[in-house]
């Protein structure tokens, strides 16, 4: 039984394969434990992956700073295309 098939119990198909396995034999809490921590594990793992992202993009490893340097930065760039009157965005394109 993969995680992708415990991440998909509404497929019917996969409904089919695991009514064939110990997956039936367990009991509900059991089976709400299993598909618990497979999307913990598999958040987890996005997170990580989010993380990893946003320090390669800003260079910043907290979340909130890096937020703030990209959002700061964006309202710069924006300003001084208005101060411009769009000039910098036209010459740019």
């Amino acid at each position: 039984m993969s995680d992708q098939e415990i991440l998909n119990l509404d497929d019917p198909e996969v409904q089919k394969r695991l009514s064939m396995t110990y997956w039936n034999t367990l009991s509900t809490a059991e089976k709400d434990r299993i598909v618990a921590e497979v999307q913990g594990d598999y958040k987890k793992l996005n997170q990580e992956v989010a993380d990893k992202n946003r320090l390669l993009g800003s260079g910043v490893g907290n979340q909130t700073l890096a937020n703030i340097l990209v959002g700061g930065s964006n309202i710069l760039v924006h300003a001084i295309d208005r101060m411009s009157l769009g000039m910098a965005g036209t010459v740019t394109n």
